[in-house]
């Protein structure tokens, strides 16, 4: 069957390149609420014309017409960049009538996350892994060379899509030897705008239509379908406490998540093995900096400001975010393999270093950071609204996956942030003056523009490298 429209144009996203900063909205009261339902819950039932047939299409093709995605090379970015990737390259397999599996360079983010029904998109154990090791001898290889070169423009997309669903081919080895652009590419961005969760009139149309007619939109449950979370590789007492963390969260949402980036996974490894090796007592205080950022979070207990009494914190330094937990323990929930870490005495920094592109991790390692991410992910999900800095990727797969967001508010200042002054106090390009602390650069580039109040105003890059990586790495 000819191909009438390209997968990629199906996505509707815009090509500007820029993050959507939609106001934010306020949803019917007719939406599905996850705090009434839970998580797990209104995804089955809002979502179960869309469960129905991709449960379908997956029983139909598995272990018969499958397509296979690796990426080679050594992973340099983190899942705010590469799982919108992830939702399309699934998008693009269910145009072209196969099953889809995904090996995303070295990270095995198929070992943490899967299809809704329980099967895997992950080729490295099970059944799976058996077919695919008798198949691969006779399989069908393409090698697209580069992975910008595959989503260059929509001829290409189309071709491929036209190619995978017209061969008879069981298995289609597709491999690329590097990961995808992080350039203007128009991945699911309308997702980012948060339309309605439930275009169930969308869904009574588009039964018996054609996936590959380019008629067809993602949405969030698609996303939300190829993203199941998998807790296969959690330890018997890992498993205990994060069951019960899941439980808590269905029955007990928090209103709001909140992403605390400090980039401090981007500062040398010396410094942050060092850290590690201090006793909590030697270590600076990591107060200074959160009271300056987070004036909402840590007012007064009986403090609503927002509308929130529980929320989610999940950042890329632990103890930071261990810290606001110990201090607030009935308003701050935080991922629980955390506080499992701080309880057994193993450092907390296999988190605070998960993507830092000169260290080459082990498989073991890998796991088991995505697992603690996996946590962050799901979590921050189950949330109705997310907060974090304006530039931050990390919120952008859990939006496009989520069915229970209604907001996103940025950190800009703004009072109805509960960190209105993150970006302040923390900002983005702070790593790159502190990663080589020539006290010259620094206090021409950085240290000038700093705030009175700021812990870094008026000392040398090196005081200031040394006080940051101590107080939340």
């Amino acid at each position: 069957m000819a191909e009438t429209a390209s997968p990629e144009s199906a996505l509707i996203a815009s090509t500007s390149g820029s993050r959507p900063l939609a106001p934010p909205i306020i949803w019917p009261e007719d939406e599905p609420s996850c705090a009434e339902r839970g998580e797990e819950r209104t995804f089955r039932q809002v979502c179960a014309t869309r469960i129905s047939e991709l449960d379908t299409h997956l029983v139909r093709a598995r272990f018969r017409r499958a397509v296979h995605f690796t990426f080679g090379g050594i992973s340099e970015y983190g899942w705010g960049n590469l799982l919108p990737r992830i939702f399309a390259l699934h998008w693009l397999c269910l145009h072209a009538g196969r099953y889809c599996y995904i090996t995303m360079q070295d990270q095995n983010i198929g070992f943490v996350l899967g299809y809704a029904n329980g099967m895997p998109w992950d080729v490295s154990h099970g059944p799976d892994h058996d077919w695919y090791r008798a198949m691969l001898v006779n399989a069908t290889r393409w090698n697209f060379g580069h992975g910008n070169g595959l989503w260059s423009n929509a001829d290409k997309i189309r071709s491929l899509a036209t190619q995978l669903r017209e061969s008879d081919a069981p298995l289609v080895e597709v491999s690329l030897n590097s990961s995808l652009s992080l350039g203007k590419h128009p991945w699911l961005s309308s997702l980012l705008s948060m339309p309605r969760l439930t275009p169930l009139s969308l869904q009574e149309a588009e039964l018996g239509v054609p996936w590959w007619t380019g008629t067809r939109q993602i949405d969030r449950c698609f996303c939300r379908y190829v993203s199941q979370p998998r807790f296969d590789g959690l330890s018997a007492t890992a498993r205990v406490q994060v069951q019960r963390f899941l439980g808590e969260l269905e029955a007990s949402p928090p209103s709001a998540a909140l992403h605390l980036r400090t980039m401090v996974n981007h500062l040398r490894n010396r410094a942050l093995d060092r850290t590690a090796c201090s006793p909590e007592s030697e270590r600076p205080s990591p107060w200074p900096w959160i009271e300056l950022a987070c004036g909402g979070l840590v007012a007064s207990p009986h403090s609503t400001v927002g509308g929130h009494r529980r929320v989610f914190v999940m950042s890329d330094a632990p103890r930071l975010a261990l810290h606001l937990h110990n201090r607030f323990p009935q308003r701050v929930t935080i991922n629980p393999l955390t506080t499992l870490g701080a309880q057994d005495g193993r450092g907390l920094e296999l988190k605070a270093v998960p993507f830092m592109s000169q260290i080459h991790w082990h498989l073991e390692q890998w796991q088991e950071a995505n697992l603690l991410l996996l946590l962050d992910f799901h979590a921050a999900s189950c949330a109705e609204e997310l907060q974090g800095s304006p530039s931050t990727s990390f919120l952008d797969p859990i939006v496009m996956r989520s069915v229970c967001v209604k907001r996103v508010r940025r950190f800009d200042g703004s009072d109805d942030t509960l960190c209105p002054n993150w970006e302040w106090v923390i900002p983005r390009r702070m790593y790159h003056a502190l990663s080589k602390p020539n006290d010259r650069s620094y206090s021409s580039c950085f240290e000038s523009q700093l705030g009175d109040s700021h812990p870094c105003k008026n000392v040398t890059g090196v005081a200031c490298h040394e006080t940051f990586i101590g107080a939340v790495g």
